[in-house]
């Protein structure tokens, strides 16, 4: 919780992770310290420092490996296809989303579905794939089930980027619209009113709201 809710609660976050760190080291727990790894990548992954989100996924991978934990494996793997589509790099992103998908296939835990499905979608997007559109929606339906919103809004982020690349207006505003709205719902299940600015500041929203306004206002100019 601390993780997504921005700096207001950065202090804790960190002392929370050493604390994971100290305890995990002291019984050679190789899998909270994986754990501890890929919270700290998201950290960064929220904030747009791509970089140093992949440097800590792949430590993740590492840690996940040695424990033979699958899947958290998938996990992180699903996490550093993303981080490398941001990156552009779309031939690596590939080799770890087909790992991914390979691993996901053996042992189907079913929670790891929609992040999967996101990257996929992601990547399908980017390099054009027709199957892109059907991916991206299995995964918003997916995520919508398990109320998963802090996915589920960069799901619908990515669906309308989909449909602007095809000059698809109305599908463009539909998915924007309800972006906004699956973010406006989480805050408005949050009480604090400095929690709720500290949550919409972080990096990874702001983005997103600007975004819709840049957009929001290049229809109107070609319209």
């Amino acid at each position: 919780m601390y993780l997504i809710l921005g700096n207001i609660f950065r202090k804790k976050f960190h002392a929370y992770l050493e604390k994971i760190k100290r305890r995990a080291t002291r019984f050679n727990n190789t899998i909270a310290l994986g754990h501890r790894q890929l919270m700290l990548s998201l950290y960064y992954y929220y904030h747009l420092k791509i970089g140093r989100a992949l440097q800590h996924a792949h430590k993740s991978l590492s840690f996940f490996k040695e424990a033979e934990d699958k899947d958290d494996i998938v996990d992180s793997l699903s996490h550093i296809t993303l981080y490398l589509i941001e990156q552009g790099k779309f031939k690596e992103a590939s080799k770890y989303l087909i790992e991914a998908k390979e691993i996901y296939e053996n042992i189907h835990c079913e929670y790891l579905k929609p992040l999967l499905l996101f990257s996929e979608g992601s990547f399908a997007r980017l390099v054009k794939q027709n199957k892109c559109l059907n991916i991206l929606l299995q995964a918003l339906h997916i995520s919508k089930k398990m109320g998963a919103r802090e996915l589920t809004w960069k799901i619908q982020r990515e669906l309308a980027l989909y449909h602007l690349d095809r000059g698809e207006i109305q599908n463009t505003l539909m998915y924007l619209s309800d972006e906004i709205d699956t973010i406006k719902q989480i805050t408005e299940s949050i009480d604090n009113e400095d929690i709720k600015i500290s949550y919409l500041s972080v990096p990874i929203r702001k983005r997103a709201f600007s975004e819709v306004k840049l957009i929001k206002q290049f229809i109107e100019k070609v319209c």
